[in-house]
């Protein structure tokens, strides 16, 4: 699927550089049947890739449920890994 990413970032484990997380969420857009906003985003690690959306009753509702839900995953990414990841030094 081809998202129209307007934010991306790398994760990278505090434990071991070589092991990463990536993050891009999408430009949210209208739903098809017209009813309310969704926002793609899409996570990568070693292990695979997960593209999923969150959706809003509008652009924002979206874009921000979509982080909320991005904080979470990686979380259990960190918990399951055991590593823990940051983006600054």
């Amino acid at each position: 699927m081809e998202l129209d990413i307007i934010a991306q970032r790398t994760l990278i484990s505090v434990e071991n550089p070589n092991e990463t997380v990536g993050i891009e969420v999408a430009r949210p857009r209208v739903m098809q049947d017209g009813h309310g906003w969704e926002c793609f985003y899409r996570i990568t690690t070693p292990r695979g890739c997960e593209t999923r959306y969150s959706a809003g009753a509008d652009a924002l509702q979206s874009l921000q449920l979509a982080l909320e839900i991005i904080g979470v995953k990686v979380g259990l990414i960190e918990k399951s890994s055991g590593c823990t990841f940051s983006y600054g030094q």
